[in-house]
This record gives structure tokens, sequence and C-alpha cells, in this order.
């Protein structure tokens, strides 16, 4: 009787401890709204695990942000994200701006004149996310659309040591950014513009304090930043139902690259199958 006794009260102790120790799992696949405090505030965003995420294999991280006027949950359910980064297995964290643009270096936007740090932001994510899951942190990689666009090449250009690399959708760069782009690591960047683009002309634009890059003057700037070769790789895809000519920059010192699809008759969009262009950006990336 004794030993019985003796064998229950440690079965009852074990499972106490068990309970009181061990946190809750995360959940292995799916959406959810999460938070950090960052900077004083309460900074939101959407997290997406694939259901192709597997917690024994160190996956890639993709953090996308959205365009001026819209949020995480937008971009989430208007574009091809989440089944392109399941295709690869990677984890995608849509991040929502705090003053209605995000902090891109231009001097120009509401989130620069507060002085909203945007990038710490974007790397305190990073950290909360890699508590909980396997990342692979030789694959961090920044998506914009439109101004978050011109923020992912602000990430390019400052955050060079934590993100692999950068796609700049419908969008081409700053020009007050581009005098103070100085990456310290060799970064990828690809960047997908209509070249009938009203919002970020091909060609560049200057309204009032708000100037960006035409297309060859940004083309200059990352093949200059990453010591690329000046002639390009030229092939030809599509997206959608338009026609895109792509010009590859890889001969570059260091690993770093830069990659130009022009989308031929193509306005402000994020366009279908854009998606894949990404998930082909973090593959190839990662050989």
């Amino acid at each position: 009787m004794r030993s019985i006794i003796i064998v229950i009260v440690f079965f009852l102790l074990s499972s106490c401890d068990s309970n009181s120790t061990d946190p809750p799992p995360p959940s292995l696949a799916g959406t959810g709204d999460s938070s950090i405090q960052w900077d004083g505030e309460t900074r939101r965003y959407q997290l997406y695990v694939p259901p192709s995420y597997d917690p024994a294999v160190p996956a890639p991280i993709i953090v996308a942000f959205h365009g001026q006027g819209s949020d995480s949950k937008d971009m989430q359910s208007k574009t091809d994200l989440d089944a392109a980064a399941g295709g690869i297995g990677a984890i995608v964290a849509y991040l929502d701006d705090l003053t209605g643009d995000w902090a891109e270096g231009c001097d120009c936007a509401q989130a620069d004149a507060l002085g909203v740090d945007d990038v710490g932001f974007a790397g305190a994510v990073i950290d909360e996310i890699t508590a909980s899951y396997n990342i692979d942190s030789r694959r961090v990689y920044a998506v914009g659309f439109s101004i978050g666009g011109l923020f992912a090449q602000r990430i390019a250009c400052d955050s060079s040591s934590r993100f692999e690399g950068v796609v700049s959708i419908a969008s081409t760069m700053s020009v007050p950014l581009s005098t103070n782009c100085a990456p310290s690591d060799p970064v990828k960047v690809t960047v997908v513009l209509g070249s009938q683009d009203p919002v970020f002309p091909w060609n560049g634009t200057s309204v009032g304090i708000f100037s960006v890059l035409s297309v060859d003057a940004m083309t200059s700037e990352w093949i200059t930043n990453n010591s690329c070769a000046s002639t390009p790789v030229q092939r030809q895809t599509s997206l959608g139902s338009l026609p895109v000519a792509t010009s590859i920059y890889a001969t570059c010192e260091g690993g770093g690259a830069f990659v130009l699809h022009r989308v031929e008759g193509g306005e402000h969009f994020w366009y279908p199958g854009t998606g894949g262009l990404v998930a082909e950006f973090v593959a190839g990336s990662s050989q």
C-alpha cells in the first residue's frame, strides 16, 4: 500500500511540474494578429505560418510592408504572397505602419519627421518570431509595395547586415535616400515596376519635397553599391497577361545582386504572379 501511495504522489507531482513549466507550443500554421512594444508604442503585425513550415528545418522569413492608405491585413488579402511563401516554407510577417506611411528616408514622410524607427521595428519583429519559430537568420527578406517598396529599399541601405535581400514592388528609390545609401554588406535587390506607373514614373518625379530617382539612376545606384558588372543578363518573362523584360546584374562582389523587372505597359499594381517572383527570389538567394 505504501508503495502505491508513493507512486500516486510522484505521478501527481510530475504532472503539476509539467503543467507549470512547459509553455504551450506556438501555432504551427495559420494567421494571427500580433503586436510588440517598440520605442514606446504598440506596433502591430500579421503573422502567417504556412502548413509547409517544418519546425525541424530552419525557415526563411519575409517581412512585408504595405502601401500608403493600406494595412497589413489588406496587403495579405490582396496579394498572392501567402501562397507563394507556402511553396517554399517561408514565414511571412505583414507589418503595420504607425503614421500612415513608412520612415523611408526621404525626409518628406510623416514617419521620418516624427523620428519613427521603422527599421528597428522590423528587426524587433524578426527577433520576436525567431524566439518562437525555427528561423534561418541567413534568409531574412523584406518585400514592400508602393511606399512600402521605398521603405524596403531603405532596409537594403540601412540593414543589409540583417537582411539578405529586398523586393521593391511598384516603386523606385527616393532621391534623399540615395544620397545616404551605404549598405554595410552586399545585398540582393529586386525591383518590379510598370513602364506606365503613374505614381512612380519610370523617368522619376519631383513634387515639392518628394522626389524619386529614375529607374536608370536607381539601377546605377545599386550596381555601384554592390560593385556589379554594368552589363546585365536579359530575360523575357510575363506577369499575368503583361510581358516583362528582366535585367539581371548578378556578377557582383561579395554576393550582392540587382534585378529589374520592367512590366511592359504596367501601371501601379501588385501584378498576378508577383508572389511567385518573390518566392523565386528567396529560393534563389538561398542557393
